[in-house]
């Protein structure tokens, strides 16, 4: 045997033992979450996951953590009451709205971890995910559909807590105040919404003309980026100053707070009803 044919048969052996060991591994983890599975079946806990491409439309991309990232944005909210003096985390109030749930990345995790998961409720403009959530989690409260334009399909005064991530992000500005009024409208006196926004954070993702254009007017809605797949043309990006919340979204709300990359990098508003 020439030494370039033993190099050659030494690499292939070493390559046959990496596919059998990726393949050892892979059964491992199979065996492993069969088991979890089956255990979770002996307490009544197997609960549906979400389609890929219900997933991606919420968070982009298809990931291992997905509900655990859910939980961090519960986790980060609380956070956000509590700095800004709200001695309750979202569990303890009574009915509670995700607005643009999607296919239930927060609400899922959510609902699990209240005592009252029928006070748990959601909207979304996405007619899939409202509907796979829908089948598949009748023990929380109630999932519609919203029309891209207010109203919701929900009395006055049905929540004392609303909270939206990443959806004031993503609206033109007539819209947006739209449904600021209509989250007031559905909420209690004294409740209370948390809203994410693209503030500084992000100004760098913009051309120089918008980066003006957001610092003179307080806010800027980029019509020439290309949309979410599976969602209508007009969910785009926008952009906010925090003296344009503290100004023009007063009008609907006491802003107790604003603060600065408070989940995942967006800037979290807190807001209370006069």
């Amino acid at each position: 045997m020439n030494m370039s044919n033993f190099f050659s048969f030494k690499y292939l052996k070493y390559g046959i033992a990496e596919v059998k060991e990726t393949r050892n591994r892979a059964r491992q983890n199979e065996v492993y979450i069969g088991q979890l599975h089956s255990l979770l079946m002996l307490r009544d806990q197997v609960s549906a996951i979400p389609p890929a491409n219900l997933q991606i439309r919420v968070s982009g991309s298809y990931y291992t953590d997905f509900f655990l990232h859910g939980q961090s944005l519960i986790n980060k909210m609380n956070h956000g009451l509590a700095a800004s003096g709200v001695d309750r985390t979202l569990t303890q109030f009574e009915n509670v709205l995700d607005f643009g749930c999607g296919c239930g990345r927060t609400l899922i995790p959510l609902a699990m971890r209240s005592i009252n998961a029928k006070g748990i409720h959601g909207v979304d403009i996405d007619a899939e995910a409202v509907t796979w959530l829908t089948e598949h989690y009748s023990q929380v409260g109630s999932v519609k559909l919203n029309p891209s334009w207010p109203t919701m399909l929900h009395d006055d005064q049905t929540f004392d807590l609303v909270f939206a991530i990443s959806v004031f992000t993503h609206l033109p500005e007539d819209m947006e105040h739209a449904w600021l009024a209509d989250i007031s409208r559905v909420l209690r006196q004294g409740g209370y919404a948390l809203l994410t926004i693209h503030g500084d954070a992000f100004f760098h993702q913009l051309t120089p003309a918008a980066v003006q254009t957001v610092q003179q007017e307080g806010f800027f809605y980029a019509s020439d980026d290309t949309c979410t797949d599976g969602l209508p043309q007009f969910y785009k990006n926008s952009y906010h100053t925090e003296s344009y919340i503290q100004e023009r979204w007063s009008q609907y709300f006491d802003v107790i707070n604003v603060i600065p990359t408070g989940i995942d990098q967006q800037d979290l508003v807190i807001l209370r009803k006069r």
